[in-house]
């Protein structure tokens, strides 16, 4: 849609310039609209471009929704883990605590073995000593019988004799 430029009178002379620029902006706009509506032109790969990013987007979400879920997976799984820990921790520390007292209990009952060993002890300490000091009685004892049944004996042959030298 040029205009003429031959309808115009010489006093147009100074649309001249300005009809070329219209006319030169049209071959942009016309080599423009080629461009864009042929294949490998502006518009057909801008809206291939489109196309290939909503295509991506659409991936990425996929793979983010996904991840997200993983995510909550591990989390959920975590907060299993803490809570089992949590429950081993409070069982770990009743064992402590029975294994505390079981130990106070052995260290009693020990105190008290070794009370009633020693007083074994003593008690056989004891009795050893009285046994000594029997078997020394008894062997002075048998030593005053020994002198004893000697003297007897003397007394005896003495008096043996005696009466065979008055009968």
């Amino acid at each position: 849609m040029r205009p003429d430029l031959r309808r115009l009178g010489h006093g147009d002379v100074g649309w001249l310039p300005l009809m070329c620029w219209i006319g030169a902006k049209e071959v942009v706009v016309l080599e423009g609209r080629k461009k864009v509506m042929t294949p490998g032109g502006g518009f057909v790969t801008t809206a291939q471009k489109l196309h290939n990013l909503k295509d991506e987007t659409c991936r990425l979400q996929k793979l983010i929704s996904d991840s997200i879920e993983e995510s909550n997976a591990t989390k959920q799984h975590l907060i299993d883990a803490l809570e089992q820990n949590e429950r081993y921790k409070a069982d770990v520390c009743k064992v402590d605590q029975k294994l505390e007292l079981t130990k106070k209990e052995l260290c009693k009952e020990r105190r008290m073995l070794l009370d009633a060993n020693q007083e074994k002890q003593n008690v056989f300490s004891l009795f050893e000593a009285k046994e000594r000091e029997h078997k020394q009685q008894l062997e002075s004892m048998a030593v005053h019988i020994r002198e004893l049944l000697k003297a007897v004996a003397e007394f005896e042959c003495r008096v043996t004799q005696d009466i065979t030298l008055f009968s």
